[in-house]
């Protein structure tokens, strides 16, 4: 009887060693998690700003092309905009991409010597864009 109340004794103690080790292994693992979590948000961050300049640079180098080619020139082009942008102005002389950042928002935008208009949805995923030249300005809008 007295093996037995020992094993169980010993049992015990063995469960409480586990234990100990398994809490210390957390708690050295809980700085590289906060880490990690912290460069993902990063980089979320990062892939969202440069979709949306790719977008922006396709836009702009499409829209010099046409107003180059004249009336009645038109193309178009096809980009991926991130989740999350907040606003996209075409206007005058710019075309202005909102997107969000860690420090808040973040402009994106071309300026360009001759005036441009339109209107391009903030939605994310594929949009087809089409660019025509026009006599004294650029349009730019979103095709459904």
């Amino acid at each position: 009887m007295y093996v037995m109340f020992r094993k169980r004794n010993m049992s015990g103690q063995a469960a409480i060693e586990y234990l100990s080790i398994v809490g210390i292994a957390l708690l050295l693992l809980t700085p590289i998690i906060l880490v990690a979590q912290q460069h993902i948000k990063d980089l979320n961050n990062d892939t969202r700003m440069m979709l949306a300049l790719e977008a922006k640079n396709k836009i702009a180098a499409a829209s010099d092309i046409v107003r180059a080619q004249g009336p009645p020139s038109t193309m178009t082009v096809s980009i991926q905009f991130p989740a999350g942008i907040m606003r996209v102005a075409i206007e005058d002389r710019m075309i202005l991409i909102e997107v969000p950042s860690a420090e808040g928002s973040s402009d994106l935008v071309s300026i360009f010597d001759y005036n441009v208009t339109g209107n391009i949805s903030t939605s994310a995923g594929s949009h087809k864009i089409r660019i025509e030249a026009m006599y004294d300005k650029v349009n730019i809008t979103g095709i459904s």
